[in-house]
C-alpha cells in the first residue's frame, strides 16, 4: 500500500518515456518533446509503410517484376557489355588469360572434413560419391569437356556477372548434367523484401524472343553471380567496372585504325622549282609514279632530281604515348594481372615479382568461386559428402623434375615403375632396375643367392639394419644414449671411434648442372638487381646531396643519406633468391643421400621441408648483408663526389663502375651462395640420416693459401653438430671458396 503522506507529483517525462515520445533525458531534468525543443528536430514520423516492409533489401523500382527484359531498368544491357568486352582488345585479351590460366589448373573430387572425420562407413560412401562427381566434371553438360565448359561459365562472369547453371535432373531425380545457361537471358524475380523467394515461389524466369518462356525456383537454377550489390538485381562485372576507359580505349582503336584506312594526305609532297608549269608537273608525276610504283628494288635506289625539288614529310608521328600505358594498367589491375606485357619493364627482376604476385593474387578468388559454384552443383545433384578442390602446382619444372626422377631411380630410391605412375605414363613391360658398376641389376633379384659356380651376389649394401630389420633405428638399450647426444652426433669423446669406423667416401660433384644452371641463374638475378640499383642510388645521392653546391660538414649528411638509402633491386629478389637456394639445398640433400647411400622416403620428405625454411632466412639475411655491404663500397665514390662537386652524371657513372654494382660482383655473390646451399643440403641429410658422426673440412685448391680453409682442414674429423675453427658448420669459408666437406660414417656398432 501506498504511503498517502509521502506522494510526489508523477514527472511527465516518465510518461513520455514509456509512450515512446522522447528516447531519453538526462538525469535530474525533465525529458522535453521533440516538438517543443528549442530548435528541435522535430517530431518522428510515423511509418507510413505496413509492418512487413520492415527488413526490406533495397528501394526496387516499383512493378520491377513487369519489366520484361533482362537489366531493363540499367543503363547498360548486357548486350552492350559483350559488345565492349568483344571489341576491345585489352580486356578481351585478359579475359581468355584469365581463363587460360584457371583451365590449366588441375582439379579433383574429395571427402569434406566433416566426411573424413566421421568414420570409414562415410568415407567408403564418400569415394563412391567421388568418382561418380569425377566423371561428371569430365563432362559436366555431357557434351563440352572441363576446360571448354569453365571458359563458357567464365565468359559470362567476367562480362556480365551473370553466370548461370542449369542442374538437369535424370528420369530418377538425379544430376545428369551441369548445363551453362546464357545468363543474359536470366531475370531474378523479386518478392516483397527485395530478394529472390524461396520455393516454390519462381525466383528466376528465362526471357526468350522477348516474352517469359520458363519459370525457375532457387532449387532448380544456379544462378551465380560473383559480385552481387545489396542495391541492385544484377552483379557488377569486371568490364562494367571499366566501363569508361573501356569505351575510350574503343575509340582510340577506331582512331589507329582509320590513320592507317583513312585520310587524303600522301605520305610526303615534293616541291619542283617555281618556273616548272602545271604541265611539267604532271608530266614530272606520272615519271615518278611509273619510276617507284610497285618497285621496291628502286626505292632503295639513289635518284636525281632537279633542284630545288624540296620533299615535305606529311606523315604524322607515332600515334602512341603515355596514356596507352595507363589504360593497359587499368585494364590489368581491374583483372588482377601483370601489366608488364604492354610497359616498358624497367626492372626485370621487380618485373618478374610484380607478374607472379599478381598471378597469385588474382587466381585466389577466381578459384574459390569456381570452387563454391562446383560444390552448389555437387549439392543440387546430392554429392553432399565430397567437396571442389584444386590441387597445388608444383614449382618444379618438367626438366628439373626429370632430372630428380632420374637420381632417384639411379641411386635406388624409388623404382623406375614408381617414377612412371607418379608422372602419368602407366606401366609397361620393362622390369624395375637399379644401375651399377657392373651394370643393370634386376630389383626382384636382389638378395638371392645364385646356384651358378662363380656367381656374383647381386646383394647391395645398405645402411646398418638393427635386430628388426629396420634402418637407423636404435637397438634396445640405445634410445636414452641417442636421445642425449641427439639424432645426429655422438659425444666429443666417441670422436676416435669415428675415426677409426670411417669408410672413404667419394666427394659430391659440385658443378653437376643443377648448381651450374642456378649459379647461373643467381647471376643474371644479382647483375640486373645491382644494375638497376646503381641508376637508382645515383639519383637518389644526387637529389639529395645537391652536388653543384658544396655544404659544411657533408660526412654527417652522407652518412646519414648512406643510412637512408633504399636498394629496392636487390629487395626485390628476396623471393627469387629463396627459390634457387631451396632448390639447390635440396638438389644438394640428393647428392648427399647418394653419397652416403641411404634411403629413407621420410627424410627425403623432412630434408625438402628444412631446405625450403633454411632458404627463405638466408635469403632475407642474404639482401640486408648486400645492402650493408653495399653502402660501404659507396661512400668513398660519394665522398669524393661531394668534395670535387660531381655533377649527377659523373656520380652514376662513378657508380656503374664501383665494384659494388660490377658484374664481379653479381658473380661472387652467385658463386658463394650456390655453394653454401649446397652444402647446407648435404649436411642437413647428414644430421636426419643418423649415420654420419662427423665431417672433414677439405681443401678445394693448394694454389691459393687461405688461413681460414687451411686451419678448418687442419682440424681432421669434428663431430658433425660442431662448428670448424672459422665458426662455419661448412664450407664455404669466404667469397669464392672452393673448398668441400665429406662426411664421416659412425663406426659398426657405435
Amino acid at each position: 500500500m501506498l504511503n498517502s503522506g509521502n506522494k510526489k507529483p508523477l514527472d511527465l517525462g516518465i510518461v513520455d518515456r514509456v509512450s515512446g515520445q522522447t528516447s531519453g533525458w538526462r538525469a535530474g531534468t525533465p525529458a522535453p518533446r521533440f516538438d517543443e525543443a528549442w530548435f528541435g528536430p522535430g517530431e518522428t514520423q510515423a511509418p507510413a509503410a505496413p509492418p512487413s516492409v520492415k527488413g526490406r533489401q533495397w528501394d526496387f523500382p516499383v512493378g520491377i517484376n513487369l519489366r520484361t527484359q533482362p537489366r531493363g531498368e540499367e543503363s547498360l544491357s548486357f548486350g552492350h557489355l559483350r559488345a565492349l568486352a568483344l571489341n576491345c582488345d585489352l580486356v578481351r585479351l585478359a579475359i581468355e588469360t584469365r581463363k587460360d590460366q584457371l583451365c590449366k589448373l588441375a582439379w579433383n573430387i574429395k571427402a569434406t572434413e566433416e566426411t573424413a572425420a566421421g568414420g570409414k562407413r562415410l568415407l567408403t560412401a564418400a569415394e563412391a560419391q567421388a568418382k561418380q562427381a569425377k566423371a561428371l566434371f569430365k563432362k559436366p553438360d555431357r557434351v563440352h569437356r572441363w576446360n571448354q565448359w569453365l571458359r563458357m561459365w567464365l565468359e559470362d562472369m567476367f562480362v556480365g556477372d551473370c553466370a548461370t547453371l542449369y542442374p538437369r535432373p535424370d528420369r530418377g531425380g538425379g544430376l545428369y548434367a551441369l548445363e551453362v545457361m546464357d545468363g543474359a537471358l536470366i531475370k531474378p524475380v523479386l518478392a516483397e523484401d527485395g530478394r529472390v523467394p524461396l520455393p516454390p515461389m519462381p525466383a528466376y524466369q528465362q526471357i526468350l524472343k522477348g516474352v517469359v518462356a520458363a519459370n525457375y525456383t532457387q532449387a532448380e537454377l544456379i544462378y551465380f553471380p560473383r559480385n552481387p550489390l545489396s542495391w541492385r538485381v544484377y552483379g557488377l562485372s569486371p568490364v562494367e567496372q571499366i566501363i569508361i576507359t573501356v569505351n575510350i580505349v574503343i575509340r582510340r582503336q577506331l582512331h589507329l585504325l582509320q590513320y592507317y584506312t583513312e585520310g587524303n594526305l600522301p605520305d610526303s609532297l615534293l616541291e619542283t622549282p617555281e618556273s616548272w608549269s602545271t604541265e611539267q608537273i604532271r608530266e614530272w608525276q606520272q615519271y615518278w609514279d611509273a619510276l617507284f610504283a610497285g618497285n621496291t628494288a628502286q626505292r632503295r635506289r639513289g635518284t636525281w632530281v632537279p633542284k630545288g625539288m624540296t620533299p615535305h614529310s606529311m606523315k604524322e608521328a607515332a600515334l602512341k604515348d603515355p596514356i596507352d600505358e595507363w589504360f593497359a594498367r587499368v585494364v590489368c589491375y581491374c583483372f588482377s594481372l601483370s601489366p608488364q606485357a604492354f610497359v616498358q619493364q624497367i626492372n626485370k627482376a621487380t618485373a618478374e615479382t610484380a607478374e607472379k604476385m599478381a598471378l597469385e593474387e588474382g587466381l585466389a578468388p577466381l578459384m574459390e568461386w569456381v570452387k563454391d559454384g562446383a560444390d552448389e552443383g555437387l549439392e543440387r545433384g546430392g554429392f553432399d559428402l565430397v567437396e571442389f578442390v584444386w590441387e597445388e602446382e608444383s614449382s618444379i619444372k618438367p626438366k628439373e623434375q626429370a632430372e630428380i626422377d632420374e637420381i632417384h631411380q639411379r641411386s635406388g630410391l624409388r623404382r623406375r615403375s614408381e617414377i612412371r605412375q607418379d608422372r602419368g605414363y602407366g606401366k609397361d613391360s620393362v622390369p624395375d632396375f637399379l644401375m651399377t658398376v657392373a651394370g643393370a641389376v634386376l630389383l626382384d633379384e636382389i638378395g638371392k643367392v645364385s646356384s651358378e659356380p662363380g656367381a656374383v651376389s647381386s646383394e647391395i649394401p645398405g645402411p646398418a639394419k638393427n635386430t628388426n630389420g629396420e634402418p637407423g633405428t636404435p637397438q634396445p638399450g640405445e634410445a636414452n644414449e641417442q636421445e642425449a647426444a641427439g639424432p645426429t652426433s655422438p659425444p666429443a669423446e666417441k670422436l676416435a671411434k669415428v675415426d677409426a669406423g670411417k669408410k672413404k667416401l667419394p666427394p659430391i660433384d659440385r658443378e653437376r648442372p643443377q648448381v651450374v644452371k642456378a649459379r647461373a641463374a643467381l647471376r643474371e638475378l644479382m647483375l640486373a638487381a645491382l644494375k638497376a640499383d646503381a641508376a637508382a642510388a645515383a639519383e637518389q645521392l644526387g637529389e639529395a646531396l645537391g652536388l653543384a653546391k658544396a655544404e659544411e660538414d657533408q660526412t654527417a649528411k652522407i652518412d646519414r643519406l648512406l643510412k637512408e638509402l633504399r636498394f629496392e633491386g636487390i629487395e626485390a629478389t628476396q623471393d627469387e633468391v629463396a627459390a634457387l637456394l631451396a632448390k639447390t639445398a635440396q638438389n644438394g640433400g640428393l647428392a648427399a643421400f647418394t653419397q652416403i647411400d641411404f634411403d629413407d622416403r621420410a627424410i627425403i620428405n623432412q630434408v625438402n621441408k628444412l631446405a625450403v625454411e633454411w632458404a627463405e632466412n638466408r635469403a632475407a639475411e642474404l639482401v640486408t648483408k648486400i645492402s650493408e655491404a653495399t653502402r660501404d663500397y659507396l661512400r668513398a665514390d660519394v665522398t669524393q663526389a661531394v668534395e670535387e662537386g660531381w655533377s649527377t652524371k659523373q656520380l652514376g657513372q662513378a657508380l656503374q663502375e664501383n665494384f659494388g654494382f660490377s658484374e664481379g660482383r653479381g658473380d661472387m655473390i652467385a658463386r658463394t651462395e650456390i655453394a653454401k646451399a649446397d652444402v647446407e643440403g648435404n649436411l642437413m641429410v647428414y644430421r636426419e640420416s643418423g649415420v654420419v658422426a662427423g665431417k672433414e673440412w677439405i681443401r678445394g685448391s693448394e694454389e691459393y693459401p687461405c688461413d681460414i680453409c687451411e686451419g678448418n682442414a687442419a682440424e681432421g674429423a669434428i663431430p658433425l653438430n660442431d662448428a670448424f675453427s672459422s665458426g662455419d658448420k661448412g664450407p664455404p669459408g669466404h667469397p669464392n671458396c672452393v673448398c668441400d666437406v665429406l662426411p664421416v660414417l659412425a663406426a659398426k656398432g657405435d
